[in-house]
């Protein structure tokens, strides 16, 4: 399998902005406080008093993430700590947390539903207040227990609990697309700047999880920081390829043999007569960044004579069409063929004559063939569907722009509204 996917089956990317705009509008809709205020029991000095700590919350962002555990900050716009004789404003004052990412599994009356969430009140998460903000404003005997006030008063007053990144909803389980159920999941990060990167959930479908720390592929990402949908070349080739091999040449996707390596083949498992000719070898190849394919067979005409022809074609992965779902499909970019007919000795005499009109209906069955194998237009495309199982928060819609079979099969998505 692919060191594209460090060996997982499939993996969701998700970039750093979209998860900053998770926390926007998680802020916004009141699952993150905007505000806070609580009161604790404070020692200044020798004399036990009360520590009254309020706090605006400004926007919260992404870090950087390590392994499972995601790190994010946020400064406050104002607020203030108060206590015996000390009046301290706190605006400015920011925070980093390091917490947990986490896959949950929902059952429904549908299936299995999958969630990416960040989990603020899992003991595992850790808040760490910048002391070093307001530290010139408080007694020095004071700033390890106002350090442990802060501590709590994220936890009390301002993490909200659990934020959800996306879910990854039954249906698509059950469409046709079983293969993409998770079986075993991890999730795991990667950072290429200090702004740019991207969480990821990592999944094995068909395959065993690899072993050792789950590691996100440095280039789930595109060059824009977008979020991205990436398969094995085992999925591909398996369940995008294959069937548009087989309907191509008329038979079943069972009766093709599929071959893993570097690059995976197809090839039927047996003889195929596709437009008048006998297909003698048909082999699909997923490298490179295209779907590559040959062809080669004989076409017999009248007279006894014969045209032996072989043809290469390159093909892209496009996507394309409108509405909630949007479609893939292989387009041709490159084809070489050569044929060459063969009459025997006894029918020269009969066919010499009609050697022009065999050529001629040579490149006709040529054309044909690739008609049938790859249209120019969208034509008999791939329904992308599993991506309207993927749903990110507050409504928001992530389409497939584009699509890449490089090492993997990689949707580049960002949102439509």
């Amino acid at each position: 399998m692919s060191n594209m996917v460090q060996g997982w089956d499939a993996v969701l990317a998700i970039g750093f902005t979209a998860v900053d705009e998770t926390f926007a509008e998680a802020l916004a809709n009141g699952l993150i406080p905007a505000t806070g205020k609580r009161s604790y029991a404070f020692a200044a000095g020798s004399e036990q008093t009360e520590v009254v700590v309020t706090a605006k919350v400004g926007a919260w962002r992404i870090l950087e993430a390590r392994g499972s555990k995601v790190t994010v900050a946020f400064i406050l716009t104002g607020g203030s700590l108060s206590y015996a004789d000390q009046h301290v404003d706190l605006t400015r004052l920011d925070y980093k947390v390091t917490v947990p990412l986490k896959l949950e599994q929902v059952k429904t009356s549908d299936g299995n539903n999958y969630t990416l969430t960040l989990d603020f009140a899992d003991k595992n998460t850790v808040a760490v207040p910048n002391m070093n903000a307001i530290a010139g404003r408080i007694p020095r005997n004071d700033l390890i227990g106002l350090n442990a006030v802060l501590t709590d008063f994220f936890f009390d007053a301002l993490s909200g609990g659990e934020v959800d990144l996306v879910r990854l909803d039954a249906p698509v389980w059950s469409k046709g697309r079983k293969w993409l159920t998770p079986k075993s999941a991890a999730c795991s990060s990667v950072t290429r700047s200090a702004r740019e990167g991207a969480l990821g959930l990592l999944m094995a479908t068909v395959s065993a999880p690899p072993r050792g720390d789950p590691e996100l592929p440095e280039k789930c990402l595109d060059d824009h920081g977008g979020s991205s949908f990436s398969l094995s070349n085992e999925l591909f080739t398996k369940h995008y390829a294959a069937p548009a091999l087989a309907k191509t040449l008329g038979v079943k996707v069972k009766d093709l043999n599929v071959r893993p390596g570097r690059p995976w083949t197809l090839e039927p498992a047996g003889p195929v007569v596709v437009e008048n000719a006998s297909i003698s070898k048909a082999k699909a190849m997923v490298s490179q960044g295209v779907l590559r394919i040959t062809i080669a067979g004989v076409s017999k005409f009248w007279g006894g004579a014969a045209v032996a022809f072989e043809i290469d074609a390159d093909y892209e992965v496009v996507v394309g069409g409108k509405g909630p779902v949007r479609k893939m499909a292989f387009r041709r970019v490159s084809r070489k063929n050569r044929h060459k007919l063969q009459i025997p000795t006894a029918a020269k005499a009969v066919t010499l004559g009609a050697t022009g009109l065999h050529t001629s209906r040579a490149e006709e069955i040529l054309e044909t063939l690739m008609t049938r194998l790859a249209p120019e237009r969208l034509g008999s495309p791939i329904a992308l569907d599993l991506m309207d199982g993927i749903k990110w928060p507050f409504g928001r819609i992530f389409q497939p722009q584009s699509a890449v079979p490089a090492s993997r099969l990689t949707l580049v998505i960002s949102p439509s509204n």
